[in-house]
């Protein structure tokens, strides 16, 4: 969540009529627990902390404050969710019934299990980011689509911001996903011819049918729509397509190092401590193949 967010939608709300001398470390405790009580996930409650904590500390140093109360408070710890991707069949099922049906997002889903690529970071690729060949291809990241302002409070709802990293990166893709790429890029050069004057020039990969921005929350709720009519029971969305990416790359071979840079993980020990209960099969299946190179 974008620090701006945070500050409209929680902080200010809460605790914008407190003078900085009466703000106490207890009334900031207390707004994480009304938040979480509210239903509000841990990891947003943990970037209010993070955005109060940082606009003290300056405050400390510019001598507003004598003390950064927010250090004092006991900040939400996020559990570590447990992951759970797709199966194979499942995805297979899911691409199928896209395919069966002429789904205009089929694309968007293939690439999405084909890359690892986040939710934004789908969503905010351009055309130009795109290379396809004919084998397969590679797209850049480099201004994913984010949540921002609501358009009640003045704001777009969205805007383009820069990787989690703070550097573009490069992801490969094979030839399946390139052929639906390929589909994709036509069925959006006829959307423009049908729509004429009135189509939103925007050279995103992923829009609405008369070229504006798609909206995260109609991604979503069309990824939904598509699984329940493939008869897939498992509840999710495109986090689990992003563990689903990983975990099939993983069962495939590929070593730990390729899957942090397919998934954009600042460091190696975050993607290995996220997929930890996958270590043991990964092993497993290493040595079964290795037993069949040494002794067949």
């Amino acid at each position: 969540m974008r620090y701006e967010c945070v500050v409209s939608k929680h902080l200010s709300p809460a605790v914008g009529h407190v003078k900085l001398s009466e703000l106490s470390a207890a009334r900031l405790q207390a707004l994480y627990r009304s938040k979480l009580d509210s239903g509000l996930s841990t990891s947003t409650v943990l970037s209010i902390h993070t955005v109060a904590s940082g606009a003290l500390k300056q405050a400390t140093r510019w001598g507003m404050v004598l003390q950064n109360v927010a250090s004092l408070t006991t900040k939400p710890q996020i559990k570590k969710s447990e992951v759970e991707p797709l199966s194979l069949a499942d995805v297979k099922l899911l691409l199928g019934a896209a395919e069966a049906e002429g789904h205009r997002l089929l694309a968007l889903y293939a690439l999405a299990v084909a890359t690892g690529l986040r939710h934004g970071e789908l969503l905010g690729l351009r055309w130009e980011d795109v290379n396809i060949e004919e084998s397969g291809g590679r797209v850049r990241v480099k201004k994913p689509l984010v949540r921002t302002r609501a358009k009640r409070d003045g704001g777009k709802g969205y805007d383009f911001d820069d990787p989690k990293t703070k550097r573009s990166r490069a992801v490969s893709f094979g030839l399946g996903t390139a052929k639906a790429l390929r589909k994709h890029r036509a069925r959006q050069n006829e959307e423009r011819l049908r729509f004429g004057p009135a189509y939103e020039e925007t050279g995103l990969v992923f829009t609405e049918e008369w070229g504006g921005l798609l909206p995260m929350w109609k991604s979503l709720r069309l990824l939904h729509g598509l699984a329940s009519r493939a008869g897939i029971e498992k509840h999710f969305g495109f986090r689990e397509l992003r563990h689903t990416a990983a975990t099939l790359s993983f069962a495939q071979g590929a070593r730990g190092k390729e899957v942090q840079e397919m998934l954009g993980h600042a460091s190696i020990r975050q993607t290995m401590d996220t997929y930890t209960d996958l270590i043991p099969t990964i092993q497993e299946q290493a040595a079964k193949r290795l037993d069949s190179a040494l002794f067949r």
